[in-house]
């Protein structure tokens, strides 16, 4: 029997593509995208069973990188900011 993946999305109330977040056997699973309703790339991160697991993404409304932050089975382990395209921040986050 195939494993299917469906992927939920909403809308703008102009119709744009808000966001598309994939799940596999009812949990999140692979890449959730949102976008601004301009059409830009405005969040991005990874789902791995269901948690946050691998790179998430945060950009302006421009289109330029806000932050990047890397999680491990919803755990955060770094996050770097950046500001008109230069990194200003970067932190590594360790389990304590």
């Amino acid at each position: 029997m195939s494993e299917q993946v469906k992927i939920e999305k909403g809308y703008y109330y102009n119709g744009q593509l808000k966001y598309e977040i994939p799940y596999h056997q009812g949990q999140r699973h692979g890449i959730g995208k949102w976008w601004y309703e301009n059409g830009q790339s405005w969040y991005e991160t990874q789902y791995h069973q269901d948690q946050q697991h691998g790179m998430e993404k945060w950009w302006y409304e421009n289109g330029q990188i806000e932050y990047e932050r890397y999680y491990l089975y919803n755990e955060q382990v770094s996050e770097e900011e950046y500001r008109k395209h230069e990194l200003v921040e970067s932190l590594a986050c360790l389990n304590k």
